[in-house]
């Protein structure tokens, strides 16, 4: 859905009138934005995007046609041929969903935004949408929601996905399920370093939550992207104990013996998403003599990322090393 930026953005505007919440349900093919993605329109504002160029165009225009459409809970849907539809190169398929809200439920969608609700509601107009929060239980309204539809939410809560259509079986009418919750990569990075530093620059304005940490206060910059949380312990590893087992651990501390550390206790826990250490390939191979020492199973040896990066991106220089490693992370969820 929306960034925290675009979130900050949403709390700062003025909603005197009604709005239009644009949401892409269904893409196939090459498309400019993926399932899931969104854009607040308002008559003089737009806060978000779903691809820009044509496809953007025409639903900012159909969006704003709609706010001024008498009634209450209207939805529409319009799918988008790219090529033949809007001229457009990439050839594949959007469907886009739009909703009118009024401006009195302005608060309630920002406040799903910032809580990461799910929003459910009819695909046709007419009953109000329901929020449901991390319980699962309704936050504004206490409807009554059906066995078979309670059950699609779990299966859809369950599964991650950010937007999925179904019928209730008792009703037979069609819902859209939406997760409100903006998709967070959760970085634990050891080292205020320079690769560290410019690491923490570039991911500033992305979807990831960063615990920053090394050994003394000092070594971290005066200021830090807001998205990023300073830790100084004495002792790194005993960091590792309190990290999500979906975390992605990046090591670049000033020493090859703290490194060596920190990484084999993450070994040793065995819970993360991706495991990176900086260095060359001759750390790498010093560091799995060590590690099997230290009785880490080869196979789980192999699951370390060193070097790190893509590879692709040549240069030693700081910025040029987190640019790789951070094309890296960011592509985990297209291989996972």
């Amino acid at each position: 859905m929306f960034s925290d930026k675009e979130i900050s953005v949403l709390e700062n505007i003025n909603i005197g009138s009604n709005f239009i919440l644009v949401t892409i349900i269904g893409a196939t093919g090459s498309t400019p934005r993926e399932t899931g993605a969104a854009m607040l329109v308002t008559n003089d504002a737009t806060v978000g995007t779903i691809g820009g160029g044509a496809l953007e165009y025409d639903a900012i225009e159909k969006a704003r046609n709609f706010i001024n459409e008498e009634g209450e809970w209207l939805r529409a849907q319009k799918d988008y041929p790219l090529g033949p539809g809007l001229g457009q190169c990439c050839g594949g398929h959007v469907q886009v969903f739009f909703e009118k809200f009024s401006a009195e439920k302005y608060g309630a969608l920002i406040s799903g935004f910032k809580n990461g609700y799910w929003l459910v509601r009819p695909s046709k107009s007419g009953a109000a949408p329901i929020f449901l929060d991390e319980n699962k239980e309704a936050v504004f309204e206490k409807p009554s929601l059906t066995p078979s539809l309670m059950g699609a939410i779990d299966g859809f809560i369950e599964n991650d996905k950010s937007v999925e259509k179904i019928i209730c079986k008792e009703t037979k009418i069609e819902w859209l399920i939406s997760s409100l919750r903006q998709k967070t990569l959760c970085l634990y990075l050891y080292g205020a370093g320079h690769v560290g530093r410019e690491i923490v620059r570039i991911m500033s304005a992305m979807p990831a939550k960063i615990v920053w940490i090394d050994t003394a206060l000092e070594r971290f910059p005066g200021s830090i992207a807001t998205n990023a949380h300073r830790l100084v312990v004495p002792e790194p590893s005993k960091v590792i104990e309190t990290a999500p087992p979906d975390a992605c651990h990046l090591i670049m501390t000033y020493s090859h013996a703290l490194d060596l550390d920190i990484v084999h206790n993450i070994l040793r826990r065995g819970r993360f998403n991706y495991l990176g250490l900086i260095g060359s390939k001759t750390k790498r191979t010093k560091f799995e003599k060590r590690l099997l020492e230290l009785g880490i199973m080869p196979d789980d040896i192999q699951k370390m990322q060193c070097p790190i990066g893509l590879g692709t991106i040549a240069g030693k220089n700081p910025s040029l090393v987190a640019l790789s490693v951070v094309a890296q992370l960011m592509s985990l969820d297209e291989k996972n």
